[in-house]
């Protein structure tokens, strides 16, 4: 699986979610974790160190809140992204 393919999985899992945080039990106490620690982890483990990550709210009312995250990486030389893919939390 390519890099771009992992990352849009988190993004896809994390939309299905509805949130860009996630709570993850450790050792027996709630955690919180966001989007940018998962995608980050993709990066580490194959030890690119060149990446931008950015996640906004892009609106908030009571029915909806919408999130924008964006990453850029350089990979073999050459500029990677993914921009402005939309999150919502209904």
């Amino acid at each position: 699986m390519s890099i771009r393919e992992k990352i849009f999985a988190v993004l896809e899992d994390y939309n299905n979610r509805h949130t860009i945080w996630r709570e993850e039990e450790v050792n027996g106490e709630l955690e919180y974790c966001e989007i940018d620690d998962d995608i980050i982890n993709i990066f580490n483990e194959e030890n690119i160190k060149d990446v931008h990550i950015e996640h906004t709210g892009m609106l908030d009312n009571t029915s909806i809140t919408i999130y924008s995250v964006s990453v850029a990486w350089i990979e073999n030389g050459k500029l990677c992204s993914i921009l402005n893919y939309q999150i919502d939390d209904m």
